[in-house]
């Protein structure tokens, strides 16, 4: 499995990412609803019938009670747009939880990568370990044929058996090691146990670019200004500024709403006489008691507290931009540096335990110097590896605080 292919896995398996874009149907759904004028007209009718028990009118001449009835038909009508500040807000919303939903892809990237690349560190320790333990196997050999020979003293044979045994032990702790770090990824991938996981890359084959800007054609900037630019494309800046949106169309409608609606139909009437009468009925609230300023107040100090939230947030991107960037590219030139002493990959075994292991065998070292040698260059190899995870994980640092691919910074060289 490639470092592509445990991205895609986890951005479409990760179950926090599904239950994330579930999100987006409800509010969908709520622009459905916004869009959707909610008042219905209504009818109502009543109708008195005569005769029994009723009675003749009490009135001088009258006549017998008469059927009267009444109908009237309204419709209530909004007079401030306020469907079109509902609309803004619910798609405001919508764009909201859409950029949270590319926040949480982008944070699942980075914790990817950086799980990744440990799989490969604890791998690459663990091949070391291996290695230097069956050379210290050959080694333990070669020193019980020597004392066989009378060429090497039990002191000798105490010394290259103990190192041996060690160098065993460290190589089962780093294949432990390396299968916590495997669990770990599997878990970010959600993959059941059964499934094979198998990372093919291998951590000192990537190359490692500068950060840079998106576009290739802007020109040189200064590490302000370089992470200035890169938060601008961050989805949780987004969603910030969307979430401004919400406020805004939020207060809109909350002034909107302080204009009273108008509720306006024909009426249909009967007298007692049988006289028909229609006209115009209009009907309205008188904005007395609740006049709708404490909500619209509510609403604004809620737009004011997005704004400040939205400007602190930037803040803070560019901060942390900043400091990842300045993280990653210490660790890109010190590994750049080093890169040159550990060419090739490191299963080799180094010249210099070659030459002092054929010096031993000829009887030209002492097994002291060949167990100190090894202890040097494990050192020195464990060095350059804590260097290369240093750097992979500052790059996934990178990623998360800029929104940059990781493939951007980790190179693969072409087969």
């Amino acid at each position: 499995m490639t470092l592509d292919d445990a991205i895609a896995t986890a951005l479409f398996q990760n179950p926090d990412l599904i239950t994330l874009r579930g999100q987006e149907g409800v509010s969908r759904a709520a622009l459905g609803v916004a869009r959707t004028y909610p008042w219905n007209p209504f009818v109502q009718a009543q109708y008195f019938p005569n005769g029994s028990p009723l009675v003749l009118s009490n009135q001088p001449g009258g006549s017998a009670g008469m059927s009267n009835y009444y109908i009237w038909v309204m419709q209530r009508f909004e007079l401030a747009h306020q469907m079109r500040f509902r609309k803004q807000a619910a798609g405001a919303l919508l764009t909201q939880v859409q950029w949270n939903i590319q926040q949480g892809e982008l944070i699942n990237v980075a914790q990817t990568t950086r799980l990744y690349f440990a799989a490969l560190y604890q791998r690459e320790l663990r091949d070391l370990a291996y290695e230097f333990a069956q050379i210290n196997d050959r080694l333990l050999g070669v020193v019980e044929r020597r004392l066989h020979a009378n060429l090497a003293t039990p002191a000798d044979m105490t010394m290259a058996r103990v190192a041996a045994r060690q160098t065993r032990r460290q190589a089962d702790l780093a294949e432990a090691n390396y299968q916590t770090a495997l669990l770990a990824l599997r878990q970010q991938m959600n993959l059941p146990l059964e499934a094979p996981l198998v990372v093919d890359d291998r951590i000192t084959s990537f190359a490692w670019s500068p950060v840079q800007c998106i576009d290739p054609e802007s020109p040189s900037l200064s590490p302000t200004q370089l992470a200035g630019a890169l938060v601008q494309s961050r989805p949780d800046l987004m969603a910030a500024s969307a979430g401004v949106a919400v406020a805004n169309a939020n207060a809109w409608l909350a002034r909107a709403a302080r204009m009273p609606d108008l509720q306006v139909g024909p009426i249909v009437d009967t007298g007692d006489d049988g006289t028909q009468y229609m006209g115009l009925r209009v009907q309205s609230d008188i904005p007395v008691l609740n006049t709708g300023k404490p909500l619209a107040n509510q609403r604004h100090a809620e737009l004011q507290q997005q704004r400040l939230t939205f400007a602190q947030l930037n803040q803070r991107a560019v901060i942390e931009a900043q400091t990842a960037i300045d993280r990653y590219e210490r660790a890109r030139r010190l590994a750049e540096a080093a890169a040159a002493d550990h060419a090739g990959p490191s299963a080799a075994v180094p010249a210099e335990l070659r030459d002092i292991t054929a010096q031993f065998e000829g009887g030209q070292a002492e097994v002291v110097a060949v167990l100190n040698t090894q202890a040097n260059l494990v050192l020195d190899r464990r060095a350059y590896l804590d260097l290369l995870n240093e750097l992979a994980q500052a790059a996934a640092n990178v990623v998360q605080a800029t929104a940059l691919p990781p493939r951007r910074l980790a190179i693969l060289p072409k087969p």
